[in-house]
């Protein structure tokens, strides 16, 4: 059981049934530490936060939803999947990327069949990932969420992902096998350094 400092307690709870506050601000750490104290009856009032702002939700929202685990915050994730997943897939920043394994962590705990549906429905996209960023590693992290959460609804999505997993494995060793020639590096480094007249 998370330390309970009343008065920070009640001040966090005010400040998110307020609703005047922006995401991004605290907003995040703030859910954490409400969830940390694993009371239900707090968890409408985590379920209308992370609801309200389910596009901009980030790392300690998804670990909410995967820590203390509940069925409204499922129907949360169900919708991220159809709404907002592929454009994080898609996205050019690598702190939005990071939300694909964020949501793959929260889901597979759930461990039921709606959530393997969406798992073979995510993995049913061909290509794999509809980007051009690393989709390696969203198989990585969908295949490391199954198995950590292994259960009867996920026991047919292992050898959907196995062998992409292990494919770029034997890749990935190809590449650290390939030799790369430094030389014209090496001799640009050591090349004398010019002088420079520094003139008031």
């Amino acid at each position: 059981m998370h330390i309970c400092h009343p008065a920070k307690y009640h001040s966090v709870v005010q400040m998110l049934n307020s609703h005047d506050f922006r995401y991004a601000n605290g907003i995040e750490s703030a859910l954490w530490y409400i969830a940390r104290f694993n009371r239900k009856e707090d968890v409408p009032l985590l379920y209308i936060a992370i609801k309200n702002n389910l596009y901009y939700i980030d790392r300690y929202s998804f670990k909410v939803m995967e820590e203390y685990p509940d069925e409204r915050y499922f129907g949360l994730l169900e919708k991220y999947s159809r709404l907002y997943l592929w454009r994080k897939m898609r996205h050019k920043e690598l702190s939005e990327r990071d939300k694909v394994s964020y949501f793959y962590k929260a889901l597979a705990v759930y461990k039921n069949e709606s959530a393997a549906d969406i798992f073979r429905f995510i993995f049913a996209i061909q290509p794999y990932a509809p980007c051009d960023y690393a989709p390696d590693e969203y198989c990585d992290a969908l295949y490391e969420a199954i198995c950590d959460n292994i259960c009867e609804a996920y026991k047919d999505l292992v050898p959907l992902v196995e062998p992409y997993v292990m494919q770029q494995r034997v890749w990935d060793s190809q590449l650290e096998e390939i030799a790369i020639d430094t030389t014209f590096m090496r001799a640009h480094q050591e090349k004398e350094k010019e002088t420079v007249f520094w003139f008031q």
